[in-house]
C-alpha cells in the first residue's frame, strides 16, 4: 500500500500537534477529523527522525494495528481530539483530481488541510518538531467495518 498524504508537522507544544496533511495520491479526495485517522498519521513508522520507532507505535502491540475494530474502539486512549481548521485547494474536486495530470501538480496546488490534533500524553509528540515531515497509508476505518 502507497501513501495517500504527507504530512509536515507546522507546531508542536506539549498534547499539542498542528499538521499540515496534503492528499498525494488521486484515489483520495477526503480528509477525516476522527480520531481513528489522525492515530495512524501519528503511528506511521517512516518519520524523519533519528530515533527508530515513534513513541506511540512502541506502545501499540504491533499485531493490533491491522485489527479495525481495535483501531477504532482505542484510538481515544492516545487521541484525545481531532479538528480540521484551515484546507487549501479542498474540496479536491475543484480541481479533478481524478485528472492523468495529478501526479505533475505542485504540492501546494494538492488538496490540504491542517489538522489540529490533541494527544492524552506528550510522549506521543516527544519525537517530532516544526518541520518534520512524513507520509501516511492511513484511511477511515470506521466507515470499512
Amino acid at each position: 500500500m502507497g501513501a495517500y498524504y504527507s504530512l509536515k508537522a507546522k507546531a508542536v507544544q506539549g498534547r499539542l500537534i498542528t499538521v499540515e496533511v496534503t492528499i498525494t495520491d488521486p484515489t483520495e479526495e477526503h480528509f477525516y477529523d476522527n480520531k481513528n485517522v489522525a492515530l495512524q498519521y501519528l503511528w506511521t513508522k517512516d518519520h524523519t527522525f533519528s530515533v527508530g520507532v515513534p513513541p506511540l507505535l512502541e506502545s501499540i502491540d504491533i499485531g493490533k494495528i491491522p485489527n479495525k475494530r481495535w483501531v477504532v474502539d482505542h484510538a481515544g486512549l492516545y487521541i484525545d481530539s481531532v479538528q480540521i481548521g484551515a484546507t487549501r485547494n479542498y474540496p479536491a474536486s475543484d480541481f479533478s483530481i481524478a485528472d492523468s495530470d495529478f501526479f505533475k501538480l505542485e504540492h501546494d496546488s494538492l488538496p490540504q488541510a491542517d489538522y489540529h490534533i490533541e494527544v492524552t500524553n506528550p510522549r506521543w509528540l516527544q519525537h517530532l518538531s516544526v518541520g518534520h515531515q512524513w507520509e501516511s497509508a492511513a484511511y477511515e476505518m470506521e466507515q470499512r467495518l
